[in-house]
Parts: structure tokens; C-alpha cells; sequence
């Protein structure tokens, strides 16, 4: 089999997982502080005795896009979105931290504040749990108050503080989940910098027309290694006909 095959399965395949990637982005353009992910390829020449004329594709480190989304008003009030840097904590029943920025919170029916994922919203002292409310308020510090049910409007609650963090990029990693973790997989600590504003909440930072336009550029780049490979297929079976004859 001609080595250029080698160079075009390379090159083909690395273009499906650049299409994976896109393809990922594009589903969640409607998803609540959804961050977009990117890669690169770089060439890596094969090294041997003779010239190095064949040169593989490789994809490099994937990265995430953290800039911010849009901000959209919603109006309610367990809609919270991070102004500037910074993200909410979440945690699951096993007490393990993650951070996102989709603030689109509720209170479950026993009184536990919760993302839309289901994992549980961190407070100061862990697990935010709210009595039962005729009103609740969200701060820019991210103080959360509620007017109890039956309570004069004077009787005013503060219930817990959102943690909010803000970890240098480096020290958090995207998951397949869409959340970000620790690399250390230590609790990171609040940073009281951080504000959010209630009622808003902020949109995915994925462009859609940059995605579709690199989506059909990769796919172009697929199809032309394809018919790399084709090509050299009919080239051997030529070369293989005039040695027959």
C-alpha cells in the first residue's frame, strides 16, 4: 500500500475530530453560559532513514473560548447571571465542586436551590436550602434574602451567599459534562470581586455563522483528503496493471 494513504487517513481523520468539535459547539448555541471549545492541527514530519517526505496531521491541545455571552433579561429573579469573570459553584450529592456560568436556578420541592443540571447550588456553608417564600432576592454579591411565607414585609431573611469564584483559566478544565472543575480537584476559594446581577442570564458565547463557515471548510478538507486516498488507489492499481502487462 502507497504511504500516501498513511498521510490521507491522517490528515482525514484529524478533520473529523476538528468536525466534532464544531459540531459540538453548534448544539449548544442555545445553552445557558455554554463556552465554546477550539483545536488546532500541526504537521508531523515521519522520520526515518531516508528523506522525510511524508507528513502526518496531529491535533494539538484543545482550549475553550472563555470570553462571556450575551446577557438576556428574563425578569425572574432565580435568574442570575456573573458580570465580568468569575462563576457560580455547583456540587453533587458526593460533595464535589464544579463551576459554570448558567445561573438558571430553582428551588425543589424540599427547599433546596438547584441548577437547571440538577446538581446543587454552593453557598458558604455548602448546599443552599430557602424556607418557604413569598419573595426572594438575589444580590450583586450574591447574598440571597427571602420575605418568609406569612412574614410582614419588614421580617426579611438573609438565607445564605452564593459562592462565587474566580479561578485563574489555567487551574480549571472543561469536562464532557460542560462544567468546569479543578485540575487539582481542590475547593477553589470564594472570590468576594466577583458580582452577578438577578433577572438576566447569560447565552452561550458560541458565534453561529464563524462555526458553520469553519464546519464547511472542514468538511471541504475532509472530501479532498478523500479523494487523495481515491487517487491513490487508482495510481497503484495502474502501476500494478503495467507490471502485469
Amino acid at each position: 500500500m502507497d504511504k500516501v494513504l498513511y498521510t490521507a487517513m491522517s490528515g482525514a481523520t484529524r478533520m473529523m475530530d476538528s468536525q466534532q468539535v464544531r459540531a459540538n459547539n453548534l448544539a449548544n448555541i442555545s445553552t445557558t453560559g455554554f463556552k465554546g471549545d477550539f483545536n488546532n492541527a500541526f504537521a508531523l514530519a515521519v522520520e526515518g532513514e531516508g528523506y522525510d517526505s511524508r507528513v502526518h496531521s496531529e491535533i494539538g491541545e484543545q482550549w475553550t473560548d472563555m470570553s462571556g455571552g450575551t446577557l438576556s433579561q428574563t425578569g425572574r429573579s432565580l435568574d442570575l447571571a456573573i458580570q465580568g469573570e468569575g462563576w457560580f459553584t455547583l456540587m453533587d450529592d458526593q460533595g464535589n465542586e464544579a463551576y459554570s456560568r448558567a445561573g438558571n436556578f430553582h428551588v425543589d420541592g424540599e427547599g433546596v436551590l438547584r441548577a437547571a443540571n440538577g446538581m446543587m447550588v454552593s453557598g458558604d456553608g455548602g448546599p443552599i436550602t430557602v424556607p418557604d417564600y413569598q419573595q426572594i432576592v438575589v444580590a450583586d454579591n450574591g447574598g440571597l434574602s427571602v420575605l418568609p411565607d406569612g412574614a410582614d414585609q419588614d421580617q426579611v431573611m438573609v438565607v445564605d451567599n452564593l459562592k462565587l469564584v474566580n479561578p485563574p483559566s489555567e487551574q480549571i478544565s472543561k469536562g464532557d459534562d460542560g462544567l468546569f472543575r479543578a485540575v487539582d480537584g481542590q475547593p477553589v476559594d470564594v472570590d468576594p470581586a466577583v458580582s452577578l446581577v438577578s433577572g438576566y442570564l447569560e447565552g452561550s458565547n458560541v458565534n453561529a455563522v464563524s462555526e458553520m463557515v469553519s464546519f464547511m471548510t472542514l468538511s471541504r478538507g475532509f472530501e479532498m483528503q478523500l479523494k487523495m486516498m481515491q487517487s491513490a488507489e487508482t495510481i497503484a492499481e495502474s502501476g500494478d496493471t503495467l507490471l502485469r502487462d
